[in-house]
C-alpha cells in the first residue's frame, strides 16, 4: 500500500471548488483512495490548512475538514529539532516563496524516507520527490 503525504496545496485545492486544481484534485484523490493509500500529512500542514480555510470559508468548512477529513489523515507531529531544521533551511535557500511549513514538509519527507507528495506546488518536484497531480 502507498504512503502518500498531503501537502496544504493539495488540501485546498480539494476544499475550494473554484481552485484551478480542484477537479484534477478529486480526481488523485479517488484514485488514492482506489489504491488503498495511506495518507500523511504533518501538524504544520494542519495548521496552514485550517487558517485558509478559516479565512475563506469560514468555521464551517473548518469543522468539516476536522471531522470528516482528518481523521483520515495519519498526523505527524513537528517536534522542535524539526522545526529548527526547518527554520534554518528556510533561511539557507532564501527564496521568498517558499515557506516554513514546505521546509518542515521536506525535512519530514526525509526523515521518514518518503518520497509520494500529492501536492501542486512545483517546489516538491524541485527538492526531488515524486508529486501526484
Amino acid at each position: 500500500m502507498p504512503r502518500v503525504f498531503l501537502d496544504t496545496s493539495a488540501l485546498v485545492a480539494l476544499a475550494m471548488e473554484r481552485d484551478d486544481h480542484h477537479a484534477r484534485a478529486v480526481d488523485v484523490l479517488q484514485e488514492l483512495a482506489e489504491s488503498k493509500a495511506s495518507l500523511w500529512t504533518s501538524s504544520y500542514v494542519v495548521v496552514e490548512h485550517v487558517s485558509i480555510l478559516h479565512n475563506r470559508r469560514g468555521i464551517s468548512a473548518v469543522r468539516a475538514f476536522l471531522h470528516h477529513f482528518l481523521p483520515h489523515l495519519e498526523v505527524l507531529w513537528i517536534d522542535p529539532p524539526l522545526h529548527e531544521g526547518a527554520l534554518a533551511l528556510l533561511l539557507k535557500t532564501g527564496k521568498r516563496r517558499l515557506s516554513l511549513v514546505d521546509c518542515s514538509s521536506f525535512l519530514l519527507l526525509r526523515k521518514e524516507h518518503q518520497r509520494d507528495v500529492f501536492a501542486f506546488d512545483p517546489d516538491f518536484e524541485f527538492e526531488g520527490f515524486r508529486v501526484l497531480r
